[in-house]
């Protein structure tokens, strides 16, 4: 699903596979990543089921208060495994700042114009551009959303 999207968008990313589960660590290191930030990608729920991605780096913590204000939201919270699967596709953990259709997306302005890299499965890494991620939202806000 997330290779196929890739593909057909001509997106600036790509998934890298090991044959066994691989620490964060040490994919950087083999897949020379070190380049490249970790990067969380987090779903948030407000009370009335609007849905949002946070993306920012993985060392950060993300400021709440601002995502609250920016999204122009009084409440919310990230969303549970079972809603991240059942409204998403993905595991909750293993989200693609890609391939979600219809969600804005914030994204910690840090991140402008680097290579990334998440988790999006025991054995499988995104590498992506900042580029990509705008091409591939159709709504995506850039601004600080770390403490």
């Amino acid at each position: 699903m997330l290779d196929e999207f890739i593909e057909v968008n001509k997106l600036d990313a790509e998934i890298i596979s090991f044959l066994d589960e691989t620490s964060v660590v040490e994919a950087q290191r083999h897949a020379k990543l070190e380049k490249s930030i970790n990067i969380s990608v987090l779903l948030f729920v407000t009370p009335e089921r609007d849905t949002f991605l946070a993306v920012f780096p993985a060392e950060k913590l993300l400021d709440e208060e601002k995502l609250k204000a920016l999204s122009g939201e009084e409440e919310m919270e990230e969303a549970s495994s079972k809603d991240t699967s059942e409204w998403i596709g993905y595991k909750k953990g293993l989200l693609p700042p890609i391939s979600i259709y219809g969600i804005k997306v914030f994204i910690d302005s840090s991140l402008k114009d680097k290579s990334m890299f998440c988790v999006v499965g025991p054995k499988d890494y995104l590498k992506l551009s900042f580029e990509s991620i705008l091409e591939a939202n159709d709504e995506v806000v850039v601004e600080k959303i770390t403490k």
